[in-house]
């Protein structure tokens, strides 16, 4: 059988991999549609006249508003360049 201290230190192992697991997870949950919205308007900078199709940013948070934000800044300038070209 372990010390009592050694089952406490295992434990306390334990649980700050947990905390740590969990962080990590919530912090992709964060980052990782901000990064899917950087990199299409990366695409959207190097191409600019190519079919962009739409960012994808589910939810009602703040990126997710963001995401919808930059989708009507894309319909407009798809508009925008529409009218251009006919002119």
């Amino acid at each position: 059988m372990s010390p009592p201290a050694l089952r406490f230190r295992s434990s306390q192992c334990w649980m700050i991999g947990k905390s740590y697991d969990r962080a990590n997870s919530i912090a992709r949950r964060i980052t990782q549609p901000i990064t899917e919205l950087s990199n299409f308007a990366a695409q959207v900078a190097a191409q600019p006249d190519a079919d962009w199709g739409r960012p994808r940013i589910p939810g009602r948070d703040e990126v997710a508003r963001m995401g919808r934000a930059f989708e009507r800044m894309l319909g407009a300038l798809r508009d925008g360049m529409i009218v251009a070209t006919r002119a």
